[in-house]
């Protein structure tokens, strides 16, 4: 009779098979449909945004902004005018337009020059801001009517408080600047500028 050997344990059952759980494949089954679920929203959004694209301004292009109420902008340039009475500052120097006139003729008792078409006198007060003493030339004013014409002063008939004389740093001098123009020009702008200067032209309204 052959029985256990002495020494050796007793022979060890196999293991039975594992079952599988089945929240295993419930979890996987919830899974994908949460991935469906999400894959179908991200193309509703998609779908919804290439279709209500059209109340906007195209890419690449900027809406233009309105320009604020109240501002006066040059007919011919599209540059913002200081009004009338109002002090702007080009350069070296701070400038004011009081006025514009008109006259068919221009001058003292001893010296009156007629106009080819009728004078147009801008009486303006400058500074000089700088810090030299400086000449404000009468070319340095010029004219814009509606046509988008450049229109020259009269040196001969500048006045000579203002174009004569020498202008310290801090001082200041009012005067005249005289136009000869068409009679039937319609002068929308004075058009200041510092020829020493980069700085964009002053423009000013005539009214």
């Amino acid at each position: 009779m052959y029985g256990q050997q002495p020494g050796y344990p007793p022979p060890v059952p196999p293991t039975p098979p594992r079952r599988s759980s089945p929240w295993k494949w419930i979890g996987l089954g919830c899974g994908g449909t949460a991935a469906v679920m999400v894959g179908g929203v991200a193309c509703a959004a998609v779908l919804t945004a290439g279709a209500g694209g059209g109340g906007g301004a195209p890419a690449g292009e900027s809406e233009a902004p309105a320009a604020a109420e109240g501002e006066s902008e040059s007919p011919a340039t599209g540059q913002e005018r200081v009004p009338l009475g109002e002090a702007g500052t080009v350069g070296d120097w701070q400038v004011t337009v009081n006025g514009v006139d008109t006259a068919e003729s221009y001058g003292d008792e001893y010296l009156r020059e007629q106009a080819q078409g009728v004078f147009k006198i801008v009486g303006l007060d400058v500074e000089n801001t700088g810090s030299q003493a400086n000449y404000f030339d009468s070319s340095n004013v010029i004219l814009l009517d509606a046509d988008g014409n450049e229109h020259s002063s009269q040196v001969t008939l500048a006045s000579e408080d203002v174009f004569l004389e020498q202008i310290n740093p801090g001082n200041s001098v009012s005067g005249e600047v005289v136009f000869d123009v068409p009679a039937d020009a319609q002068i929308e702008t004075v058009q200041v500028e510092d020829m020493m200067s980069l700085d964009e032209p002053l423009e000013f309204e005539t009214e």
